[in-house]
């Protein structure tokens, strides 16, 4: 049995353990297993070289795919963002239309009335903006031709218009309240409520 001692190393506290071997087979046995322990190791690091390069080859290929699909899938993603955004810009501008739309009508409708109510009350400020339209666009002796609203029709043909122009009123159902248009044989010209209210 090989027997086992210790030797204290100068200037270090550490303590060393050592082998002494009891005869020449043991020393050899163990170079061998040294040796045998390096082979492997060499061997080891062959394979692991020659296996690197493939594990490489293959990872870098598995790499490019990853990059290639993610790359693809990030255009169809993008594409598809790029969708739905034209749509919801699309669609707001739909419905902004819608609303201005709405909102104009309304607006229109809400004039119309209060025109309405206010010829109904004083026909002669509406009267006046008639014959100043109509001498605009008319000579002296012209025959002028006055569309209106069918409820103002009927209130502005009994009124008498004493400015030398010969006129002639007809009702027009597309015509809002307040709103008339003038012809004569020269030109002709619209007035809608919101041309009443500039001029207010």
């Amino acid at each position: 049995m090989a027997s086992m001692h210790e030797d204290i190393v100068p200037g270090n506290s550490h303590k060393i353990k050592t082998k002494d071997f009891d005869d020449e087979t043991d020393l050899q046995a163990s170079k061998e297993a040294l040796s045998n322990l390096e082979l492997v190791g060499e061997a080891e690091d062959t394979s692991t070289q020659m296996h690197s390069r493939d594990e490489d080859t293959y990872f870098e290929k598995k790499i490019e795919e990853f990059k290639a699909d993610f790359t693809s899938q990030f255009a169809e993603r993008e594409e598809e963002l790029s969708n739905a955004l034209q749509a919801i810009i699309g669609a707001s501008n739909f419905i902004a239309d819608e609303l201005e739309k709405q909102i104009s009508e309304f607006v229109l409708s809400l004039a119309s009335g209060l025109a309405g109510m206010r010829i109904d009350e004083i026909p002669a400020p509406f009267s006046k903006k008639i014959s100043e339209a109509a001498k605009q666009i008319a000579g002296n002796d012209d025959e002028v031709k006055v569309y209106l609203n069918s409820k103002d029709f009927e209130i502005l043909t009994a009124i008498n218009f004493d400015d030398g122009l010969q006129y002639t009123f007809h009702a027009k159902e597309n015509l809002k309240r307040g709103e008339f248009e003038v012809l004569s044989a020269k030109s002709s010209a619209r007035v809608s409520l919101f041309d009443l209210a500039v001029g207010d």
